[in-house]
């Protein structure tokens, strides 16, 4: 954890909107941040110095703490809502009356020490009860849709009298309700033609009176009443204590009512009621075609007709199936790439299946110069824009047909046809665009289907937040592996490195060099001027490094003022040839410091290579380390290399 930002760390602590515990290879808490402290009741002070598992036992009940283990063994784990429900049994953030577990994902990763080995382990969790919450809506939404449509094929009948009594017994046993009447309109009566749970034999009330049936035709909406004796609106002489009606319209015309009771009070509630209303717009078609069939033989072609239409919403819920599906493909594809790269190609590889018949292309939001760059494409998508300045395309927070005309870069790309944004944001952060193009062979706008539209944002919903858990997995990883200050690789990942480039390296033959560079008599700088000019020196000459080594290269901050350089398949006199360069480069540098010069700065390098000079990596680096300190002993401001290269001085 040595490598981490101790800034970053504390912001974590104390203002990132997810959990972080931080324990040793004893699970003993290190770290409990002010996130969950606000939703656990339980303080960092009390938390830290406890072991996990006894300050939460469910999850030895549970076996994670097995998942934990895994974890010191150099694996991440991901718990996922679907298979765990959550880690830790925090309350969600709306459960005060009905006490309601928060849904999770949590990830369980190693921490390391400068070594490579696992000290402990690192737990982010994150809350996804609204998530979930959408997610479940929706399945009950399909799920109504689907009784519903059960229920209108089921009512399909010729004969009016069948058809009634069928719809009566159906919407009883769909509510789980006492009493279900059904009303047709004759002249200014409201007659019952059919009912369940009665035994009145016909009810005539006016559609002015004041009853569920009379008020639902009268006011030509839905009724509901939490107490029909209170409210005086019984349909029915032996009906319940309360109930919901709504009317019946068949071509604009109002052709009765359906009424439904209950023997307890507060038995129904609005969601019920928007279901009765979706029922009764299909049963109001499945009645009027009955009594047209009953009165005129109503011809097969209407018959037909109302076929298709019920096709039609079978189709869409076939389809509306397809697309969970789907985006359940894509949301596993994306959760099993390591960058955000990789993701970019998976969104380019499911974009013709997400977005069937247009073609598209995603913008990935860089916060630091407020622009949009184009990281995936799919189908003819044009490819005249990589990126543009973001400004206005924040203002919309939904899918929407391009509003800014000649003004916007999107529909310019687009050549003229119609252009569609979808935002992706993701706990309240811009994380990019999605844009989409259709073309059109008649030179009018497209429109896009309603459905479809709300499923591209569903769809730029998942995204967004799977990009941005991506995000902030790879600035954990640069984080662990930069060093603060100077922006260069840290030692740790310089060891990580040439172990793997000597690897490479036995396989295909070839050399390495590494260069171990130190600042000449830095500890004046930091006595005649102060630390604060140390460090800008020792920042500019990582700079410098940086700008000087080759793409290939890999440049380190060794420790202190010690730097480093690996030159993967270099000669060893190209490598003292570079090491001379970067010394001559830096001594030409003028380093300002509160407007004065600092210095005269020099450095003094050793150099060596592998295979000729060491057969590991640690001795590769500790010869270069003693070449460097005989380049001190010899006066400084030189480079040693290997036998054979002519030591340089600079005087």
């Amino acid at each position: 954890m040595q490598d981490w930002s101790k800034a970053k760390l504390a912001w974590l602590e104390t203002s990132a909107d997810f959990g972080l515990i931080i324990t040793d290879r004893n699970f003993i808490i290190c770290s409990w941040n002010y996130w969950l402290e606000m939703h656990s009741g339980i303080s960092s002070r009390a938390a830290v110095g406890k072991c996990l598992f006894e300050l939460f036992p469910q999850l030895r009940e549970r076996g994670i703490d097995g998942k934990y283990r895994e974890a010191l063994t150099g694996r991440t784990i991901v718990l996922a809502q679907r298979f765990h429900s959550y880690l830790l049994p925090l309350p969600a953030v709306n459960a005060s009356r009905d006490g309601a577990m928060m849904q999770q994902t949590a990830q369980i990763m190693p921490v390391r020490d400068e070594a490579g080995q696992v000290v402990g382990t690192l737990t982010v969790i994150h809350d996804v009860t609204e998530r979930v919450r959408r997610e479940d809506e929706l399945r009950q939404q399909i799920a109504e849709l689907e009784t519903v449509q059960r229920i209108s094929a089921s009512i399909l009948s010729l004969d009016l009298h069948e058809c009634l009594q069928m719809l009566a017994t159906k919407i009883r046993s769909m509510l789980r309700t006492d009493f279900v009447a059904v009303f047709l309109c004759d002249g200014d009566d409201l007659i019952l033609k059919a009912s369940t749970g009665l035994t009145t034999a016909a009810v005539i009330c006016k559609s002015g009176c004041r009853c569920l049936a009379g008020q639902a035709a009268a006011r030509r909406q839905a009724v509901l009443s939490a107490d029909l004796a209170g409210d005086g609106l019984s349909s029915l002489s032996d009906g319940g204590v309360s109930g919901m009606a709504v009317p019946l319209f068949a071509d604009n015309q109002l052709i009765g009512a359906l009424t439904v009771e209950a023997a307890v009070k507060d038995a129904f509630s609005s969601n019920q009621l928007q279901q009765l209303e979706r029922l009764a717009a299909l049963a109001a078609v499945a009645i009027s075609h009955a009594k047209m069939y009953d009165i005129t033989r109503v011809s097969e072609e209407r018959y037909r007709v109302l076929a298709e239409e019920l096709a039609a919403n079978v189709r869409t819920l076939g389809k509306r199936n397809q697309q969970m599906v789907l985006l359940q493909e894509v949301g596993q594809a994306v959760q099993r790439c390591t960058s955000t790269d990789e993701a970019y190609q998976v969104v380019a590889a499911y974009g013709p299946q997400l977005f069937p018949g247009v073609s598209g292309g995603l913008y990935v939001y860089e916060e630091d110069r407020d622009f949009l760059r184009l990281a995936a494409v799919w189908g003819d998508y044009p490819p005249e824009l990589a990126g543009f300045v973001a400004r206005r395309c924040w203002d919309e927070g939904r899918i929407d047909y391009c509003r800014w005309g000649r003004d916007c870069a999107l529909l310019l790309a687009s050549r003229g046809d119609s252009s569609w944004c979808i935002p992706l944001i993701a706990n309240g952060e811009k994380t990019g665009v999605i844009n989409l193009v259709a073309r059109s062979a008649s030179g009018s706008a497209p429109v896009w289907p309603e459905d479809d539209s709300n499923f591209a944002v569903t769809v730029a919903d998942h995204l967004a937040l799977a990009l941005a858990n991506l995000r902030l997995k790879e600035k954990l990883y640069e984080q662990a592996i930069r060093d603060p200050l100077t922006g260069l690789y840290n030692r740790r990942y310089m060891e990580e490195v040439l172990a793997m480039e000597l690897a490479q390296t036995e396989r295909t033959g070839g050399t390495i060099g590494v260069i171990m560079l130190d600042i000449d008599f830095f500890k004046r700088v930091n006595d005649s001027y102060g630390h604060e000019a140390g460090d800008v020196v020792l920042k500019r000459l990582g700079r410098f490094i940086a700008e000087s080594v080759r793409k290939g290269d890999i440049a380190c901050r060794f420790g202190g003022e010690e730097f480093a350089v690996i030159l993967p398949n270099t000669l060893a006199e190209a490598v003292c040839r570079r090491a001379e360069q970067l010394r001559q480069g830096f001594a030409g540098l003028a380093i300002i410091y509160r407007e004065k010069i600092v210095g005269p700065l020099s450095l003094s390098a050793g150099v060596a290579v592998y295979p000729g000079d060491a057969t590991s990596g640690e001795d590769l680096v500790r010869l270069a380390d003693s070449r460097l300190y005989q380049a001190k002993q010899a006066g400084r401001n030189r480079v040693v290399g290997p036998a054979g290269w002519q030591d340089c001085c600079c005087w």
